[in-house]
């Protein structure tokens, strides 16, 4: 059974550990909805559990939802890669004449129309790169003449279909409309640096690609973001008079803008956690979330999208508290800077335990994340920017208008002191 609850932000309360400040959360409010679970039953497959390890989900722009969960069938168990909507691959099943398994830390990207691209192991033949049910590569296949081997890393898809997965002698990009390529080879040259590794490459639908690359010029460990022709962000470049440091993470719009999850540190030689672009900082010390005092950015996940919304899991120091992502702090979902949920905060009836930074947001600014309770279990959530009717929308504005007229009536400086919560079920 499914369940949705809105939460409306109003003004400054209390809420598990949440708070939030009166007119100052720049995010509209969102209706939070479990849609996946164990006793689930997808496609005639029961979820059974899921794992405890930091698994990608991924959202299309119809808000269809990928993850991984352990499922059961006749055709057998396993960690199984599916949808709210549809089972892929997984429990035995056959695709493609193959049928491919899941081990640790799996991987997936799901583009806006709701293909679902995934890397899978072929027992007792090779690694290989999935299109929904299609196999598309696997250790061995020659691309512009060079043998493929070592599959791996996370994949990435645009709405074209495209694929770009990392794999030897470098990255790889898959097209199901036209002949696949190697996008970059060790020892390419760019922007004057010599090419010496590679991570994550990423794709938006105009089909640019980005990537971290090693550059054999700088220090081996310090990663560059990186498209086949210049060195988009490196160490040392500077950004609103913020010094990069270390990039931990990289993405890009589709509009053509990178992204990166970094260190820095300011003029006053202060470090930091930031977000940034090329030319400015999306998220950084300067900013205020309400209802967290001096947040910092927990784990590398972050996501930036083309009108300016951005997410992140954030955390303030708890000290003592266990259970949560991180030991020590509590943390919560950022969505451009307001919390969405918190660790500690009473969900569907349980309180949340754990907040993973394994969330994915589309370009409606939809997002779909994972929680685990303080019972041990978890779900797979979605969250959708509430839209009230014309209805409520007319009450919402006549109870503004009486709080505003009662304040000025009673006190000028008077607290706004309640969060209305609506639940639907």
């Amino acid at each position: 059974m499914k369940y949705a609850i809105t939460m409306l932000l109003v003004c400054v309360g209390m809420f598990g550990a949440v708070a939030f400040s009166c007119g100052s959360a720049q995010a509209a409010p969102y209706t939070l909805e479990i849609v996946a679970q164990a006793g689930d039953i997808i496609d005639g497959r029961l979820i059974t559990g899921f794992s405890s390890e930091v698994i990608r989900v991924g959202i299309s722009d119809d808000r269809e939802v990928a993850f991984f969960a352990f499922a059961a069938s006749a055709e057998g168990t396993g960690l199984s890669l599916m949808t709210q909507r549809r089972f892929i691959a997984g429990a035995g099943k056959v695709v493609d004449g193959w049928v491919p398994q899941f081990g640790s830390e799996p991987s997936l990207a799901i583009n806006g129309l709701g293909d679902v691209a995934y890397k899978a192991t072929i027992p007792n033949v090779a690694r290989g790169v999935f299109l929904n049910q299609k196999l598309l590569l696997m250790d061995g296949d020659e691309i512009d003449g060079r043998e493929i081997s070592a599959v791996q890393d996370s994949p990435d898809i645009n709405d074209a279909g495209t694929v770009v997965v990392l794999a030897r002698p470098g990255p790889v990009k898959l097209s199901i409309n036209g002949p696949s390529e190697i996008i970059v080879e060790h020892g390419t040259v760019v922007d004057g640096f010599t090419v010496d590794g590679f991570i994550q490459p990423r794709i938006n639908n105009a089909g640019d690609v980005v990537f971290y690359g090693a550059l054999e010029e700088l220090p081996r460990a310090d990663f560059s973001v990186l498209s086949t022709d210049r060195v988009i962000l490196k160490l040392g470049d500077v950004i609103e008079d913020m010094t990069i440091t270390q990039i931990r993470s990289h993405g890009i719009t589709e509009s053509g803008e990178v992204f990166v999850k970094m260190d820095g540190t300011d003029i006053n030689g202060e470090r930091n956690d930031y977000i940034a672009t090329e030319n400015r900082i999306v998220y950084g010390p300067d900013h205020i979330v309400p209802g967290a005092t001096d947040p910092v950015i927990a784990g590398h996940s972050v996501v930036v999208n083309s009108d300016g919304r951005f997410a992140f899991l954030g955390a303030v120091e708890a000290p003592g508290r266990s259970g949560g992502f991180k030991s020590g702090f509590r943390g919560f979902l950022v969505v451009s800077d307001a919390i969405l949920i918190s660790e500690g905060d009473i969900f569907e009836d349980k309180v949340v335990s754990a907040v993973y930074p394994n969330f994915d947001m589309n370009e409606h600014g939809d997002i779909a994340f994972r929680v685990v309770f303080e019972d041990g279990s978890q779900a797979v959530v979605l969250a959708t920017p509430f839209v009230p009717e014309p209805s409520s929308l007319v009450l919402a504005a006549m109870g503004v208008v009486f709080l505003l007229t009662r304040r000025s009536i009673q006190s000028p400086v008077r607290e706004c002191t309640t969060r209305n919560e609506e639940v639907m079920r």
